[in-house]
């Protein structure tokens, strides 16, 4: 349960820093082509890259999302 707080907190820092490095000159840099990746630019397949990376660290988040074990949602409701 502790752990699951310290995981979140690890998902939100990295999607944050993951959203702020996908909008800075390191994934977007000014006519920038090379390299290609399976004959895409570069900056498309980093865009590609930073989208799958994004749903990867959400489906994570939702494992161990603090409210996910809420007892309004009934099923989901851990027993002592």
């Amino acid at each position: 349960m502790k752990n699951d707080k310290l995981i979140w907190r690890i998902c939100c820092g990295l999607a944050i820093l993951l959203m702020v490095l996908a909008f800075s000159p390191v994934f977007i840099p000014t006519g920038v082509f090379e390299p290609k990746l399976f004959g895409m630019p570069y900056t498309l397949w980093s865009g590609i890259a930073v989208c799958i990376a994004m749903v990867l660290i959400t489906y994570v988040a939702t494992l161990v999302h603090p409210g996910r074990r809420d007892p309004l949602f009934g099923d989901r409701h851990e027993k002592n």
